[in-house]
């Protein structure tokens, strides 16, 4: 959208169908061209895909979200900073660990079982256990869940798991009252947090 503000898109070359916004031509024109990359002397098509992102994604969630397999090319679309004639390029071997598709995941610490050999379904796991363990709600709208197998079973019926309908809710607070406020300043000078 910020190269379609600044006027830097050729919007000549994308044809904006009946009903259809500029911004959503956009998207379909990039997932349309990118069906046709392909790497290598033999030109094997890109192992990539698009995903469309909800309309109700929070916050800034970009229109769309490219995936795929980047152990040996990257895909680089409308890089200003560094412009080239190609969107993909073959990584040098010190950039490679960079763009791999698996990841590593270790966790240890009061309350984790060890031993135990596990990875998440999804990456979004990792958000949704961090907050079970930390004691903090879950929106219920996260796609995370927690990985209850890493954690002992003592820990898990002891620390219950909280969802909440609306992080937004959470952030307005509760005013303390003077003598909590008092008391917290004192922690908080103690801590060199206020002077």
């Amino acid at each position: 959208r910020s190269l379609l503000n600044r006027g830097e898109f050729d919007k000549r070359r994308i044809a904006v169908r009946a009903g259809e916004t500029v911004e959503a031509a956009v998207v379909r024109y990039i997932e349309e061209a990118g069906r046709t990359i392909s790497v290598g002397e033999q030109m094997v098509p890109f192992p990539i895909t698009f995903k469309k992102m909800d309309p109700d994604a929070v916050g800034y969630a970009p229109d769309m979200v490219v995936d795929g397999s980047y152990s040996n090319y990257l895909v680089e679309f409308w890089n200003l900073k560094r412009p080239q004639a190609s969107v993909i390029r073959r990584l040098r071997t010190d950039e490679k660990w960079n763009h791999t598709r698996n990841g590593i995941f270790a966790i240890y610490g009061e309350g984790i079982r060890r031993g135990v050999k596990t990875r998440p379904a999804n990456v979004e796991d990792i958000a949704s256990t961090i907050l079970y363990r930390l004691g903090l709600p879950i929106a219920a709208d996260m796609d995370g869940k927690v990985m209850t197998k890493i954690f002992d079973p003592g820990l898990l019926s002891s620390l219950p798991c909280f969802v909440a309908d609306n992080f937004g809710e959470l952030s307005k607070g509760t005013p303390a009252v003077q003598g909590e406020r008092e008391s917290l300043e004192k922690k908080l000078r103690s801590l060199g947090y206020v002077h």
